[in-house]
């Protein structure tokens, strides 16, 4: 097998993976439009904002009784990016503090992407 023939090879996993990857996406937002009904510019942050996770919590969550359900929904979704993006910036912020060798990680990385190929 060529070099051409490997990147080609994985350039093709890589496409059908992602299109599998953002058909899930695509199916969790239409499975959502009803709940986003009614919400106003708000119903674009919520597509934006949809993760797995916030997928979960607004599939399965009901809006306690006298909350209006659309507030509960933004809420959840506007709490969820939240703390990502806060354990994002805590994790650059230590990982430029916390000195850190890689050495040895280009094996273990080769490594990690072979016993995966193996799998596929």
């Amino acid at each position: 097998m060529t070099v051409t023939e490997v990147f080609l090879n994985l350039f093709q996993f890589r496409s059908e993976f992602c299109f599998v990857s953002y058909a899930e996406y695509n199916v969790q937002d239409l499975s959502m439009l009803e709940k986003f009904r009614g919400m106003g510019p708000r119903k674009l942050y919520m597509i934006f904002s949809l993760t797995d996770e916030t997928y979960a919590l607004l599939s399965s969550a009901r809006a306690p009784v006298g909350v209006d359900p659309r507030n509960f929904y933004f809420a959840i979704a506007l709490l969820d990016q939240s703390y990502w993006i806060l354990g994002s910036v805590i994790g650059a912020v230590a990982g430029a503090l916390i000195p850190f060798s890689t050495e040895g990680v280009d094996f273990a990385m080769t490594a990690l992407f072979e016993i995966g190929r193996a799998h596929v």
